[in-house]
């Protein structure tokens, strides 16, 4: 089979099949392989968009300085990107650099 152009692919379809709702911002984790950030509030069982591509600014992990372009990883039970354990969900690379004292950084994520 030849592959077809499907979308341009900085958006996609995200179905939330949890009992809450994801307010717009929000950082998804994607099976836990890779995440997105909701680009509208999503109800609980419904269908919305997340940008899978793109420079946000999100929450920084506390106690460590950051590089310019070291991988950053995602730590859903803190609710924010850091660098290191590897139980955390692979989320971009950081645009810029973040003092450890930082509370929020700018990551590409996809």
């Amino acid at each position: 089979m030849k592959a077809t152009f499907f979308q341009n692919g900085n958006m996609i379809d995200f179905t939330n099949s949890t009992d809450t709702a994801i307010a717009a911002g929000a950082v998804v984790s994607l099976n836990d392989e890779r995440v997105g950030i909701a680009a509208c509030d999503i109800a609980a069982g419904e269908t919305g968009t997340l940008a899978i591509s793109g420079v946000f600014t999100v929450a920084k992990a506390a106690g460590t300085a950051i590089k310019q372009g070291q991988a950053v990883k995602y730590d859903a039970t803190n609710d924010n990107f850091g660098v290191g354990d590897t139980a955390k969900v692979a989320a971009g690379f950081a645009v810029s650099e973040a003092a450890a004292d930082a509370v929020t950084m700018e990551v590409k994520i996809g």
